[in-house]
């Protein structure tokens, strides 16, 4: 990833060298660059203001631009000293001055009427599907071109090869296309040249084009859909000139050309989101004495070649290291500790196995270490990090490291900057000490969860302001400690503490998004004081033994405007649900099962986002809301399980086309199941896609206090999760909740037949009409629902025979139609020979296996075979 500091580094360096030429030239008669007390010429007047004519300027940046001012006091604009030609045009100079562009339909010809320019930038123009045209070739004395980020489309000229002086090229981020780049040569004095997402797919000679450039230092062409990095490269000055190299996010493949260790002045090497592979190997050429970044992440390599070590670099300049997200196998290299330089290292989600060199321990001057998401075993010990006193991010998680942690790890006291550290399941089995707090008013991101740290925390947390903590999955006990500052994220959930939940349910916790208090030993009531908690994106206060009523909060929270996730669910809550939950606007997924509530349920009306709804187990009373389905169009998941719901089954339920999983058991509906059911679209797609029912939810920092790069929550994927009853076991679902496709009416007093719309809902993988009153026949379609894992039909009235469709039913793996009134032959084939006895039980009139009753005929055919 290229720094912007980078390009401003050698932007200002072109401007220096351009200042010192032009003070140069006036000594000698020349040209000088500021502004001047004389009138500019007339018609370089006229130019400009024939320029601002075709500008739309809503934020009127150019209302200083007058007919009656000298056009070289007019801001952007420079002269010449001497001849008091306009020879520099920057409109760089009002970015900051609006959230706002520029808007124009062309570049207009009054701006090539401006032969002397040595300097243009067009920044915060935004050209509206304009191409550049020719007549840039016209501006030959331009040694800096800036048309970036500009909106420009189409081919790009190949008349800017007449700017046979330009040292400064910057094309980038627009829409152009080359088709090839023979102009390119005609600039010998270029020294930076920044094409990135031009369209190069047809530009094939692009590398010798380029690379018989003289001068050039620094290169960027990325995201330019470029397919090949030729293994040779032509002989030129390109490989004693280059320093910066920026080729990443292209289809690049192959391995890397030995070539790249020909260019001794290369300092920066960007490479990654490519397609590489192989092995990444140094030990031919000179590339890593003298690189300052290597940046190789995203691609396809397999193997970090050991043979380093035979280059024997006086010093390896080395700074950042990236080479993550590869296929890299096999042991970390022991040259890694050589990198002293080495203030960032990043070998993560690669696949790298055996223990982590304890020569990474030598790396002192290291602020940046992620070794996540590999295959690493073996111990760590204090040897590996008792000299990192540097470190400020450390993350070596998803692995099988043995992290020796029994204690709580000793190094920690030495260092004293970091901000980042994550020692989650690590095998802690201790307290924390004293002395840590002490460490940690820096840390913004503090991850100890799943270990066995044990103990009560100390009644304030000294911790960063806007820090995120995460200690669940301990065995940590007492009060909630009071954090110091305002913090951003807090996870205590699955742990032992009693007590303090007011610390964290308060307004004053205002920068406060992820609360999860769960799996605790919480007794207390709810307070008031959870009515104001302006930024709260996700409470989560389930599995405790909250008691009392949920605060009503006088029926609205207008400071609750990103609410999107809610689970107070298996409590002690009793007392009507409040009304200000139905008015939370982001509301995404709400549990509020498993509690004491009673009631009818409240209005949702302004929850046109909820895609969960968990209301079961409690005590509910009165009919289900028509406006379920006229109000609640996102719904995936509807569970009203175990109430005291009657009347019927509204057939407004239809509208809810996503609807996945309808859970209505265990209540006292009446009626029968409405025919428009057939609507459920999403219950009528097979195969579906495994994905996050939930959408990720992800945080705009606004807070200007907090520096958007030490916040380390980029999003929050919603722990979604529901109890169903499938196969005659209720489960949790959690992680394939997008596959399941769910009806559950069982235990109501449901009348009237199967519709035979049902069967429309073929991807549809259980079906329980169960402890119900349906009568007639099981639908003969009933084997185009394939999807159908679990069927139960039982402790009902049909009759009839059970239809030989259903041996086309080849997923279903739980089947009970026990105690009906069906009759005949049960079928045989396929899945149906599995099943149990049981699964017929209560039906006097069934015969055939695997019930021990045989059908009338089969004694004869037994006989005569």
């Amino acid at each position: 990833m290229r720094t912007i500091m980078e390009r401003f580094e050698f932007t200002l360096l072109l401007i220096f060298t351009l200042s010192f030429y032009c003070l140069r030239a006036e000594s000698e008669g020349g040209l000088a660059i500021r502004k001047v007390s004389q009138r500019c010429s007339a018609e370089e007047r006229d130019a400009l203001l024939d320029f601002k004519q075709s500008l739309s300027d809503p934020h009127l940046f150019l209302s200083a631009w007058n007919i009656d001012e000298d056009c070289c006091t007019w801001k952007g604009v420079s002269c010449s000293n001497k001849t008091k030609h306009v020879i520099r045009l920057d409109f760089s100079a009002f970015y900051g001055l609006e959230n706002d562009f520029v808007y124009a339909a062309s570049l207009h010809p009054s701006l090539f009427r401006l032969r002397h320019l040595q300097y243009l930038c067009l920044g915060t123009i935004f050209f509206i599907q304009a191409r550049i045209p020719d007549s840039i070739g016209f501006l030959t004395k331009l040694i800096y071109l800036d048309l970036s980020t500009s909106g420009l489309v189409g081919e790009i000229p190949p008349h800017i090869g007449n700017l046979t002086k330009l040292r400064y090229l910057d094309l980038s981020e627009n829409f152009l296309v080359a088709y090839n780049l023979l102009w390119m040569p005609h600039l010998f004095s270029l020294q930076f040249l920044d094409m990135s997402v031009v369209n190069l797919t047809f530009a094939t000679n692009w590398l010798h084009e380029i690379s018989v450039l003289p001068a050039l230092s620094n290169l960027y062409l990325q995201s330019c859909n470029l397919q090949t990095l030729p293994n040779l490269l032509p002989y030129s000055n390109f490989s004693s000139t280059i320093e910066t190299f920026g080729l990443d996010e292209n289809h690049l493949n192959g391995s890397l050309p030995n070539w790249l260790g020909q260019c001794k002045r290369l300092k920066t090497l960007y490479l990654e989101s490519n397609f590489f592979t192989g092995i990444i190997s140094f030990a031919s050429s000179n590339l890593l004495c003298n690189l300052n970044f290597l940046y190789l992440s995203y691609n396809n390599f397999t193997k970090l070649s050991d043979g380093v070590t035979a280059l024997k670099c006086k010093e390896y300049k080395l700074t950042i290291m990236d080479i993550s997200n590869n296929q890299l196998s096999g042991s970390i290299p022991e040259w890694v500790g050589d990198m002293q330089n080495l203030a960032h290292l990043n070998f993560g989600n690669n696949l790298f196995d055996g223990p982590i060199p304890h020569s990474l321990g030598q790396l002192t001057n290291l602020v940046h270490l992620d070794l996540c998401s590999n295959n690493l075993h073996g111990s760590l010990s204090e040897f590996h990090f008792a000299n990192l006193s540097q470190l400020k991010y450390q993350d070596l998680s998803d692995n099988q490291l043995n992290f020796n942690m029994i204690k709580f790890p000793l190094w920690l006291q030495n260092q004293k900057l970091l901000v980042k550290l994550d020692l989650s399941n690590c095998g802690i089995s201790d307290i924390i000490p004293g002395w840590f707090w002490n460490l940690s008013s820096q840390i913004i991101y503090l991850n100890m969860s799943q270990n066995a740290i044990r103990g009560e925390l100390p009644m304030s947390l000294n911790i960063a302001l806007g820090a995120t903590i995460d200690l669940r999955s301990n065995q940590l006990e007492g009060c909630l400690p009071r954090p110091w500052n305002f913090v951003r994220s807090v996870s205590f959930s699955n742990n032992k503490f009693s007590s303090g939940i007011e610390l964290y349910l308060n307004g004053n916790m205002s920068l406060l998004v992820v609360l999860d208090l769960s799996q605790n030993h919480l007794s207390s009531e709810i307070p008031n004081s959870i009515c104001q908690m302006p930024s709260i994106i996700l409470l989560d206060l389930s599995h405790n033994n909250l008691s009392g009523e949920i605060p009503t909060c006088n029926g609205n929270v207008s400071s609750y405007k990103m609410l999107k996730f809610v689970s107070i669910s298996y409590n002690n809550l009793r007392g009507f649900i409040p009304q200000w939950i139905g008015n939370l606007p982001m509301l995404i997924s709400l549990h509020l099962n498993d509690n004491v509530f009673q009631g009818n349920m409240p209005f949702f009306k302004n929850c046109s986002k909820l895609i969960t709804l968990d209301l079961g187990e409690n005590y509910l009373t009165g009919s289900i809301p028509l406006w379920i389905g006229e109000k609640l169009l996102s719904l995936k998941i509807l569970r009203l399980h175990s109430n005291k719901l009657c009347g019927s089954i509204p057939w407004e339920l239809s509208k809810l086309k996503d609807l996945q999983i309808l859970d209505l058991s265990k209540n006292f509906l009446s009626g029968p199941i409405p025919k428009s059911f057939k609507f459920l679209n999403s219950m009528t797609i097979q195969n579906k896609r495994l994905e996050s029912l939930i959408p990720q939810v992800h945080f705009e920092i606004s807070d200007p206090l907090i520096p958007i790069y030490l916040f380390y929550i980029p999003g929050v994927l919603l722990p979604d999760s529901i109890m169903i009853g499938i196969k005659g076991i209720v489960r949790e679902f959690k992680y394939i909740l997008s596959l399941v496709n769910i009806i559950d009416l069982s235990c109501n007093n449901l009348t009237g037949g199967v519709p035979i719309e049902l069967m429309r809902l073929v991807g549809l993988m259980s079906l329980n009409l169960s402890r119900n009153q349906f009568t007639g026949q099981i639908p003969n379609k009933i084997g185009v629902m394939q999807s159908l894992e679990s069927l139960d039909l039982s402790w009902n009235d049909f009759s009839g025979d059970i239809p030989e469709s259903i041996v086309s039913l080849t997923a279903l793996s739980f089947l009970n139609l026990s105690y009906n009134q069906l009759s005949g032959r049960i079928p045989s084939g396929t899945q149906l020979d599995t099943f149990h006895e049981s699964s017929y039980y209560g039906n006097p009139k069934l015969c055939g296996k695997p019930l021990h009753k045989t059908c009338e005929g089969d004694e004869y055919k037994i006989h005569n075979s």
